[in-house]
């Protein structure tokens, strides 16, 4: 899933919500994998929490915590929490947090080191990044458009 390059304006509530799967067929391994990349986009003078991931309040096999996030290049401007990473590092990991600003105040479990997390305006620096094969910045059919109908 993806969650690219939007800007939200006076959002009362968080304005991106993941929950992590567990299904009873689920492999361990991928229990709470999103495969969600949030990136570029602008949260502006939010009132509610900006990203809010994993916890079992999912109605569907609810998992306590997430795995296989990237968030990268956001700005974020919220009276709440700013990133929220549910679960705890034995539940929580695989997520890749980079280049965003306004990130305070952050709730995450302790780092794996399986994660990545730096210049997020924090001073912290955990891990490198690692590459994933499902994250992308762009949809697959951008670098194939050329504009409307009428400009062919």
């Amino acid at each position: 899933m993806r969650f690219l390059d939007n800007v939200s304006r006076g959002s009362v509530v968080s304005s991106v919500e993941g929950y992590g799967w567990a299904g009873p067929d689920t492999q361990p391994e991928l229990r709470g994998s999103l495969r969600l990349t949030i990136a570029g986009n602008e949260i502006l003078a939010g009132q509610g929490d900006g990203f809010v991931l994993g916890g079992p309040e999912s109605p569907w096999f609810p998992y306590p915590g997430v795995r296989d996030v990237v968030v990268s290049g956001n700005a974020v401007d919220v009276a709440g929490v700013a990133l929220w990473l549910k679960g705890t590092s034995a539940d929580s990991s695989r997520f890749q947090v980079s280049g965003n600003a306004g990130l305070r105040p952050v709730r995450v479990p302790q780092l794996t080191p399986d994660s990545y997390w730096a210049d997020n305006g924090d001073g912290r620096r955990v891990g490198s990044p690692q590459p994933v094969a499902w994250s992308t910045d762009a949809f697959a059919w951008e670098a194939f458009d050329r504009g409307s109908r009428a400009d062919r």
